[in-house]
């Protein structure tokens, strides 16, 4: 359970970098994308992260039941959470948003024949 909480945002993130060096209407937006792609990306390892640390302390019996129980609700059931859903929002948000400010070239109609192969039968 731990891998795949730690993989599947990873592949989530990934799809997110790809748009590392687009056009973004400020320099703000652009930082804040990739801010936000970094902790969308890098959640699920930090959560288990969490939970592997978490065991372990709790195996070498270095940590207390309540300050374990603590710890592991602040950061993994608040904090990581938070994080990647405010991180995720900003992302689709960010998504929709940027169509208006697309270069009117991407609305015109391409012409398929030049570019799709056909038989003509002339």
């Amino acid at each position: 359970m731990v891998i795949g909480m730690a993989i599947s945002p990873i592949f989530y993130g990934l799809a997110h970098f790809l748009a590392w060096d687009d056009q973004f209407p400020t320099p703000l937006e652009r930082l804040l994308w990739r801010l936000s792609s970094f902790a969308v990306t890098f959640s699920g390892l930090g959560g288990a992260l969490v939970c592997l640390s978490i065991a372990w302390l709790d195996d070498e019996k270095r940590i207390s039941q309540s300050k374990r129980a603590t710890l592991m609700a602040y950061l993994y059931l608040t904090m990581i959470p938070v994080v990647h859903v405010f991180a995720s929002g900003f992302l689709h948000l960010e998504s929709f948003r940027q169509l208006s400010f697309l270069d009117s070239a991407v609305y015109r109609v391409p012409s398929w024949s030049n570019f799709w192969p056909h038989l003509s039968l002339v």
